[in-house]
């Protein structure tokens, strides 16, 4: 499902040009971003007011986007600021098409989806990557939004899904440890992360603000970090809705990150790294159970982490959550 009032990514900042406009979808909604003159990305509904047409199939000239039926020509704002057809004595209509905020932040480009707020509070950020050489990817999953949002908040797969890369080989014998892991659970996120002492306070538990430690998370819409820095990994998984059984991922990973000192250096791929192939052929193989208690899905302690993930999503989807972070402790296999 689509959670309002929250920033998704548009794609990778590289790769919207000031040549010509970029088409995507969040949900159910066509949308196209462009650059302005100043540079600034825009981002309008693709749509034509005037007759329908696609706006992303136009072209961007002097930070206006044209339609590519009759050359109307919109600003930043969606105000339509040219229509060729219309003679010099004739004044310009007051036409729009609905305008969404952007911003360039941390080398992606955003789009706020509103829902109750109208603007954003404050602009994304993504936590961690300050230095070293990340690489960005894109790709279209068949599955929904949550459930890859779950699977990189879920330890218990590794060794099966990703056997042939993981320590703890599913099939050779080996048998799983049973380790002890904590969670902490907030507003809008969920941390999970290896045993820590009981007594460890709220500001020295692993997650994205501290990336010098080893972490699982989810945070609100669908986004997550999974940083294992004993072998040298950072990650962060942004997945935007298509609809129940699509989304769209926009990756951004680094390994290994480098140390504070290194430089910071992001590029994009076309290609898909064996870690995600394994994951994506899973999860594209996922079917809903059908109605009736006898199928529904069965959980043990190691889910704990991905159902307090579900539970963040509920209560965004159904209003505002309030309340202070709190701790889940259990023992699974790993």
């Amino acid at each position: 499902m689509l959670i309002k009032d929250q920033w998704y990514p548009v794609c990778a900042a590289s790769r919207l040009q000031r040549e010509g406009p970029w088409p995507f979808r969040v949900w159910d909604r066509e949308l196209v971003a462009f650059r302005d003159a100043g540079g600034a990305p825009r981002v309008l509904l693709d749509r034509c007011c005037h007759r329908g047409a696609q706006l992303s199939l136009g072209a961007v000239r002097d930070g206006c986007l044209a339609c590519p039926y009759h050359g109307w020509e919109y600003d930043g704002a969606g105000r339509v600021v040219k229509v060729p057809s219309l003679g010099p004595d004739r004044s310009l209509p007051a036409y729009a098409v609905p305008g969404f905020p952007a911003v360039e932040a941390d080398h992606y480009v955003w789009v706020w989806i509103p829902g109750e707020r109208a603007r954003p509070d404050a602009v994304p950020r993504l936590h961690g990557i300050e230095h070293g050489v990340w690489t960005q990817r894109s790709a279209v999953w068949r599955v929904g939004a949550m459930a890859a949002a779950e699977n990189q908040l879920d330890s218990a797969h590794l060794a099966f899904v990703h056997g042939a890369v993981h320590p703890t080989k599913a099939g050779e014998g080996l048998p799983l440890r049973e380790g002890r892991f904590a969670a902490r659970v907030g507003p809008e996120s969920v941390v999970t992360t290896w045993a820590v002492p009981p007594e460890t306070p709220d500001d020295r538990f692993p997650g994205p603000e501290r990336p010098g430690l080893s972490f699982l998370s989810f945070e609100l819409p669908y986004r997550n970090y999974v940083f294992l820095e004993d072998e040298g990994t950072r990650a962060i998984f942004n997945w935007v809705p298509l609809s129940e059984n699509e989304c769209r991922l926009e990756v951004i990973a680094a390994s290994p990150p480098g140390g504070p000192g290194a430089p910071l250096e992001v590029r994009f791929a076309e290609d898909e790294p064996p870690v995600l192939a394994q994951d994506r052929r899973v999860l594209e193989s996922l079917r809903a159970a059908p109605e009736g208690a006898e199928s529904a899905e069965r959980h043990v302690l190691a889910d704990q982490g991905t159902r307090a993930a579900r539970g963040l999503v509920a209560d965004a989807l159904n209003g505002p959550r309030r309340g202070p972070s709190r701790r889940l402790r259990w023992r699974c296999f790993v």
